[in-house]
């Protein structure tokens, strides 16, 4: 089953308008779809990225985030990851290396 992706970028200025502190960044929006035109997901990101900063590169850090996340799922359901009762870091750290 595909998914279509459709990313769109502005241009926005954070901040109070007209204020030094006013800061020139990219909002990006994307939306996943699946074949059915349902929407499953769609996120926004906030950027002080260079404003030439291509659509094409935006595109494939979204895409290596959605990846990112969906590895730490998987650990999280197959390894244990999530299921731990720890009191301290180092209790935290050991039950992170046996799982």
């Amino acid at each position: 089953m595909p998914l279509v992706v459709e990313v769109v970028k502005r241009h926005v200025e954070t901040g109070r308008c007209r204020s030094r502190n006013a800061i020139e960044e990219v909002l990006v929006l994307t939306g996943y779809r699946d074949c059915d035109e349902c929407v499953l997901k769609t996120d926004l990101y906030l950027s002080d990225a260079a404003p030439e900063t291509s659509l094409e590169l935006f595109c494939r850090a979204a895409n290596a985030k959605h990846c990112i996340d969906h590895c730490f799922q998987r650990a999280k359901s197959e390894a244990g990851l999530v299921v731990y009762e720890v009191r301290n870091w180092i209790g935290w750290h050991h039950h992170q290396i046996l799982s």
